[in-house]
């Protein structure tokens, strides 16, 4: 090789090793340029995703978690790891599963900041570890490989200019340095805009889902529904306030706790779990239950279930709403209250009121309700109209008119007046004045009054105005007509005329009304004219006149006069004596009723007369300030004394001084003077400062300044008096009320005279009482006596059947006396308790017949007067003595029972049966020769009026049935 040749190859060879050297050099600080770039984009990207994840992690959405570290492979090559650790739970980046290092010692940055770090694992490589703190006890950790095989290049500089140069030779080093450098060049430039690109976009996404998540949580935490999120281990991970609210817990109280533990195991099994299971399964529900709740009780929920899907379809729980329409239910039973009061209101309006439908595309309107008031002004029935068409059951309304408004009004829906306008077909004529509007459920509600009574008084006017002012002025009324705008009086009847001169031509408040300086404030034009300006019915009030004082009634109504313009047509009649009347008649109502209610109370009393409660019930009505009550008593001297038996205020605060000053004073000590005019039976009415001493002074010690004093007379006798007074004004009581008051002493003196009565009664009943009870004591011992002489007389029989009649005579003898002495030892003279009596008898008859048989009583709640209770009281003797004795021969047990109690027709039956031998079926009641059975049967059939039967079964039975007398 030539020596120049040598040369030129040296230094071709010194010019590639040159070019190479700046190539490596360049990219060297290319790529420690991109490092620089990359590590800040790194830690920028760190920030953001800390910002998002933190919500996450608190929430507990492992799903999302997830999936946000699966897109961070996609983040650049050089991020080789990246993972969440919260308390001692990991999540990592798929291909950190196949990445393992060694880090130096464990690091955590403060709350809110961002570590970063460079450092080299033991084979030299190095890396770039970000670190965040995104919630408590959780960080964030992304790690990246920085070597320049993480920049895009497979090798270093120095081997692959070495390569390169190696194969093309030498000639095309330059070239090949210069396309090596530039290619290197794009690359990093390539990778710089992707890692850009790819920054741009998740900083975006995460905040498109950062602020989605915040507008979605505040949406969940201001909705008034109860929303909570349940997984499928029926476990509580998230709640709304409005859910919180409602149980009154705290979100720590329910979240990580299962449906079991919050609602229990009943409401769980029996509500939620199946509706849950099926919810999990992927179908949504919806349906409504009573649930209790601690603060509220028992509520209506309207609940819904929504399965919770993951983007990979997967299910991982139940979103649960629930929303409370106790209210609801509330409002839809009130509804239908409510509905039911529509309706009464709707038929007892006085107007008109006619609902209808459209038909036929509009051309005709079909009845759907019709009210009382439209049926009776048109003279159609509810069933003539209902379902029927207008035009069918009004032949003649297209030429009223009232269709075309009907069909505009359900096409456009803004209401319309039709005028006043005569209807005629064949068979009626009317005038009416209609308003109609379109409900938002398209239905046509037509609301109209009847004119026609109006319409033919101003015909009338038009057609016969003279003798239609001849008419008014012969009225008894006041008439006139006034312009509605300047209140200028256009025609005045001969009664307004003649009580209010010259008032035509001048306006009606300053001609017929006094101290006005404009229209009156009670003025009726505004209330003449509806939101039209068309005239509305005739408005009837009543006012008291300002110029005479005089009450009227007018009737006002807005016409048109015969130039065009409104007018007010007002007739006014002079109601001033019925007003009197009326008051008159509310004061004898009020009165008359007090008065009612006083006697009611005096007569229901038992025995004392109620002072207090009549005059609570008198004073109200009587127009004083106070109401007292004294009698007259006697001292053991012999004066006449005071005795307050009550008093009413109508004021306590303000009332006058109590007057127990009084009380037990002599009539002569304090009241000398009206005792003189009570006594006799006259009523005082006066005012304090007229009257002589010592009255006047008595009066001014309790600021009492009228008195109204009525005596309270019985048989023309003095026996107290009841009083009114008034401690604020001087009023007067009117004739009526003092008419009133004395009406109500007079009842109060007859309830005196009445107790007085009835204490002598009942003293007088009770001697009477005492009278009887010793007479019935007397009979029985006058009965005694007779049973002691027909003793002695037994005593010289020896007859044996003589002395066998006397002893059957004492035994009835001693039944009727037991009666008598039953009669003397109760408490009521007038009847006998019979079981009581049965029992004493039995006893006695048992005594005599000593023995193994038994004597069962059984005696309903009855009592019976002396004349019913004798004659019973000796059928049940004769036929229990006859038992004991031809019932039980030889010694043998038996049973007697003796039976009285009501039918079923009120009607009394007494039965003596017994279980013996029974009685011969030859023996006949009626023609027995035995004289007990004799007695039986009169007894029965002559004095109780009643029958008499013998059961013949097991025994004996005798069936006495009979109607008591009574008492």
């Amino acid at each position: 090789m030539s020596l120049r040749k040598t040369i030129f190859l040296r230094i071709n060879l010194l010019i590639v090793l040159l070019i190479t050297a700046i190539c490596v050099a360049g990219s060297a600080l290319e790529i420690k340029h991109r490092q620089h770039d990359t590590r800040q984009a790194i830690e920028t990207r760190v920030g953001v995703l800390a910002e998002a994840i933190g919500p996450l992690i608190e929430q507990d959405a492992r799903n999302h978690i997830t999936r946000m570290l699966q897109r961070l492979d996609d983040f650049h090559p050089s991020v080789k790891m990246a993972f969440i650790a919260k308390e001692n739970e990991v999540f990592l980046t798929p291909s950190a599963m196949e990445f393992s290092m060694a880090f130096p010692g464990s690091w955590s940055p403060p709350d809110g900041e961002i570590l970063s770090r460079e450092f080299e694992d033991e084979n030299g490589i190095k890396y770039f570890d970000v670190v965040a703190r995104v919630g408590h006890n959780t960080l964030f950790s992304l790690h990246a490989v920085m070597e320049k095989s993480a920049m895009g290049i497979h090798a270093s500089p120095i081997v692959k200019i070495i390569f390169g140069f190696g194969l093309l030779g030498i000639l095309f080093s330059i070239p090949l340095s210069w396309w090596f450098a530039n290619t290197t060049t794009h690359e990093v430039d390539l990778l710089t805009r992707e890692l850009k690109r790819h920054n741009d976009h998740m900083e975006d996404l995460v905040q498109e889902r950062t602020t989605a998540l915040k507008r979605f949580k505040h949406i969940v935490s201001v909705t008034i529904d109860h929303m909570s999120f349940i997984d499928t281990n029926y476990t509580y991970r998230e709640i709304n306030e409005s859910y919180l609210m409602a149980f009154g817990k705290t979100r720590k109280e329910i979240v990580g706790y299962s449906i079991t533990e919050i609602h229990g195991a009943e409401v769980f099994h029996e509500k939620i779990k199946d509706n849950f299971d099926k919810c999990l399964g992927g179908e949504s529900i919806a349906y409504q239950a009573w649930f209790p709740f601690p603060e509220s009780g028992r509520r209506f929920m309207d609940v819904s279930y929504v399965p919770f899907k993951e983007t990979d379809g997967t299910i991982s729980g139940v979103v649960v709403s629930g929303r409370d329409i106790t209210e609801s239910m509330v409002a839809a039973d009130r509804l239908g209250a409510s509905e039911k009061r529509f309706h009464a209101l709707f038929n007892g309006l006085g107007i008109g009121v006619a609902i209808y439908k459209a038909t036929d595309d509009g051309q005709d309107f079909i009845f759907l309700d019709y009210n009382q008031a439209g049926q009776t002004m048109d003279g159609v029935s509810h069933k003539e109209a209902i379902g029927r068409k207008v035009s069918e059951v009004f032949p003649g309304v297209e030429e009223f008119g009232m269709m075309d408004v009907l069909r505009r009004v359900w096409q456009s829906g803004v209401p319309e007046e039709h005028p006043v306008s005569i209807y005629k077909d064949q068979t009626i004529t009317f005038w009416r004045h209609n308003s109609v509007f379109k409900l938002p459920s398209g239905e046509i509600v037509a609301v109209y009054t009847d004119e026609t009574e109006r319409m033919q008084v101003q015909e009338n006017l038009r057609s016969q105005h003279n003798r239609f002012v001849t008419v008014l002025d012969s009225l008894d009324a006041i008439v006139y007509v006034a312009d509605m705008e300047t209140h200028e009086i256009l025609f005045a009847n001969k009664q307004l005329r003649d009580q209010f001169k010259n008032c035509t031509g001048k306006t009606c408040w300053q001609a017929i009304q006094t101290g006005q300086t404009g229209p009156c404030d009670f003025c009726t034009n505004d209330r003449l004219l509806d939101e039209h300006g068309s005239p509305t019915e005739p408005l009837i009030w009543e006012f008291q006149n300002t110029a005479d004082r005089q009450w009227y009634q007018c009737r006002d109504q807005a016409i048109h006069w015969p130039d065009g313009r409104l007018v007010r047509l007002e007739i006014a009649t002079n109601i001033t004596d019925r007003k009197q009347s009326e008051e008159i008649s509310r004061l004898q109502g009020k009165f008359l009723k007090s008065l009612a209610n006083a006697a009611q109370a005096l007569l229901t009393s038992a025995e004392l007369v109620p002072y207090q409660d009549f005059l609570d019930i008198v004073g109200p009505a009587s127009n004083a300030g106070s109401a007292f009550i004294f009698l007259t008593k006697n001292s053991p001297q012999g004066d006449l004394l005071l005795d307050r038996k009550g008093r009413w205020y109508s004021n306590p605060e303000g009332a006058a001084k109590d007057e127990v000053l009084l009380q037990d004073r002599a009539y002569d000590d304090c009241l000398p003077n009206w005792y003189g005019t009570l006594n006799t039976g006259l009523v005082i009415t006066t005012t304090a400062d007229v009257c002589p001493e010592p009255e006047r002074q008595l009066l001014l010690d309790q600021n009492i300044q009228t008195v109204l004093i009525i005596p309270i007379m019985i048989d023309s006798r003095f026996f107290g008096f009841i009083g009114f007074d008034n401690c604020i004004s001087g009023i007067t009581w009117s004739p009526m009320e003092q008419t009133y008051l004395e009406a109500a002493a007079f009842d109060l003196a007859q309830a005196i005279k009445r107790s007085r009565s009835e204490k002598l009664v009942r003293e007088s009943l009770k001697e009477k009482e005492d009278l009887l009870r010793e007479i019935h004591h007397r009979v029985k011992n006058n009965m005694q006596v007779v049973t002691s002489l027909l003793n002695l007389q037994a005593r010289k029989i020896t007859d044996q059947e003589a002395l066998k009649a006397i002893r059957e005579s004492q035994d009835r003898i001693q039944v009727m006396s037991l009666v008598h002495e039953t009669l003397y030892r109760s408490d009521d003279l007038h009847s006998i308790s019979m079981k009581e009596y049965f029992t004493r008898l039995a006893h006695d008859i048992i005594k005599l017949y000593p023995g193994s048989v038994q004597c069962r009583i059984t005696a309903d709640d009855v009592t019976l007067s002396i004349n019913d209770a004798i004659p019973v009281g000796l059928i049940a003797n004769e036929l229990v003595t006859n038992a004991f004795k031809h019932a039980f021969p030889d010694g043998r047990k038996g049973e007697i029972q003796i039976r009285l109690g009501k039918m079923d027709n009120d009607e009394l039956e007494l039965v003596v049966s017994d279980n013996g031998v029974g009685i011969a079926d030859s023996i006949d009641l009626q023609k027995s020769k035995t004289l007990g059975l004799q007695l039986v049967s009169r007894l029965a059939e002559g004095q109780l009026g009643g029958t008499l039967e013998v059961v013949r079964e097991n025994g004996s039975a005798f069936h006495v049935r009979f109607a008591s007398q009574g008492v």
